[in-house]
């Protein structure tokens, strides 16, 4: 992480400094921008409460992801075709690869700033001595949101193994199978990250949040009247 990393991370400190405010609601609202190399930054809203997480993309009113955390349940939901595609969590038969050895390194290099008066911690991630993620995570807050991140990305560990076990060889490779089946939501085990890079090129950095956030409970609900659909029935199995 180079000296504009550091700097970005500097200013997020002080935009997000008065973030956190209390109001005695059980929701976590989060904003995170995207940036994919080629393509134009995205800003996901995260919604996070005991029971569910609701995914979507800013000023896009097509759609959402919402996890049901009890039932290990994802509704992929498109309001455009009206259909509400399930996704459960299911065994996996792909194997490893040989050898699959998974590390993760704190990086030391002097203390980094506090974001909302929340220490924050640098570490890289790495399978098979290649870094996979490069992370700046906050060491103390959105602790629950960071758990609700790696129960979705346990459950979709099932179908991307589907998808990877049948992909041509030269589009996978060890980073891909530990993220995104092997070791799922791992970049979010020792806490929420303020700046994610992947091994893809893909910048994830936090915007905003709020821990206490009152939200209306029908954010959480999905409506009526849409087809249900299965990833097994996709597939015609």
């Amino acid at each position: 992480m180079g000296m504009s990393d550091v700097l970005r991370i500097l200013l997020l400190a002080c935009c997000l400094s008065q973030t956190a405010v209390a109001d005695g609601s059980e929701t976590t609202r989060i904003v995170v921008r995207e940036n994919m190399p080629g393509s134009e930054p995205v800003e996901h809203r995260i919604l996070v409460s005991p029971d569910f997480m609701r995914m979507d993309i800013v000023g896009d009113n097509s759609g959402y992801l919402l996890l049901d955390r009890k039932k290990r349940l994802i509704h992929n939901i498109n309001l455009e075709d009206n259909t509400d595609l399930l996704i459960s969590k299911s065994e996996i038969s792909l194997k490893p690869p040989v050898p699959f050895e998974n590390e993760t390194t704190e990086v030391e290099g002097g203390p980094l700033p506090a974001i909302a008066g929340h220490p924050t911690r640098h570490y890289r991630i790495s399978t098979n001595h290649v870094v996979c993620h490069d992370i700046v995570i906050l060491d103390s807050a959105l602790q629950d949101a960071a758990r609700a991140l790696t129960e979705l990305n346990e459950v979709l560990a099932s179908e991307q193994a589907i998808g990877l076990a049948t992909a041509p060889k030269e589009f996978v490779n060890d980073c891909e199978l530990a993220a995104s089946v092997f070791e799922p939501g791992r970049q979010y085990r020792r806490g929420f990250p303020v700046r994610e890079q992947d091994w893809r090129g893909r910048l994830r950095e936090l915007i905003d949040f709020e821990e206490s956030f009152n939200a209306d409970a029908g954010l959480f609900t999905v409506p009526g009247g849409l087809q249900t659909m299965t990833m097994e029935e996709i597939r015609g199995q």
